[in-house]
């Protein structure tokens, strides 16, 4: 072990050593006794609610700083440089590992779709009232939420930040249920065919969890072509979607 971990593991020690000291009923009591390994654990977990609280608002930092336009934005520069990097890598007469190259990039164009999805969404709660109202009202995801009155006060959160949170445990790889949160917040109707999309998520999920075999255990054959239609398949349903909300926002901020 490096002299640096060393003293970082030290320091780390010398904290909750402090913070355990600091709420114990017997000062002589030591790291042995029944009452000090629980003060630890207590600690352990308040380092990880720490943890979490600085991740949760660094990402509303970043939703703030990056609105739904720059999230569109950046969707589409990295998914055009996923093909570009897939031509690249298989236009050599002889391409290494090309079924490996193609999976890898099949399956980050689905993974960019569901960020894109649930950042979006995501930054309409954010931006505009009117969503976060109707967020709030209409998806299940909130109306249960399990945060307390005392949760919020104790968080510091707003309603927006609340809403957002809950939001964020959703996953966004069920393309119809996520079309209907859109639905729900946007409060217009999304006729989108999703039918291609689905099936694309459906591969990369055998391409995910079983290295691309079926639950049949079929082998899924996906060639360069495939993929490149994928990509297409995911930026049209992208784009009909971002014209839906441009056209919302401009009704709704009239």
């Amino acid at each position: 072990m490096s002299s640096i971990k060393e003293v970082l593991f030290g320091e780390q020690e010398k904290q909750a050593e402090k913070w355990v000291r600091e709420r114990l009923t017997d000062q002589n009591l030591t790291v042995e006794s029944e009452e000090w390994q629980s003060l630890l654990n207590d600690y352990s977990a308040y380092q990880d609610y720490l943890n979490d609280e600085y991740e949760w608002i660094s990402e509303i930092k970043w939703l703030k700083e990056n609105g739904s336009v720059d999230i569109y934005q950046n969707f589409v520069t990295e998914l055009t440089n996923i093909k570009k990097l897939a031509e690249n890598s298989l236009s050599e007469p002889i391409p290494l590992n090309e079924n490996l190259i193609i999976k890898m990039c099949y399956s980050y164009s689905v993974t960019l779709l569901e960020a894109f999805l649930g950042d979006s969404i995501k930054a309409l709660i954010s931006e505009n009232k009117v969503y976060l109202n109707n967020a709030i009202e209409r998806l299940e995801q909130i109306r249960n939420t399990k945060y307390s009155l005392f949760d919020l006060s104790k968080s510091g959160m707003d309603l927006s930040g609340l809403a957002i949170k809950c939001v964020s445990e959703v996953l966004f790889h069920k393309i119809d249920k996520t079309m209907e949160m859109y639905e729900k917040v946007l409060g217009c109707k999304i006729n989108i065919d999703t039918s291609k999309v689905k099936l694309i998520i459906d591969i990369r999920h055998d391409i995910v969890h079983r290295n691309g075999y079926t639950k049949e255990n079929e082998v899924i054959d996906i060639l360069p072509h495939n993929l490149y239609q994928a990509i297409t398949d995911i930026k049209h349903l992208v784009n009909k979607l971002q014209k839906i909300i441009a056209n919302q926002k401009l009704k709704d901020y009239k």
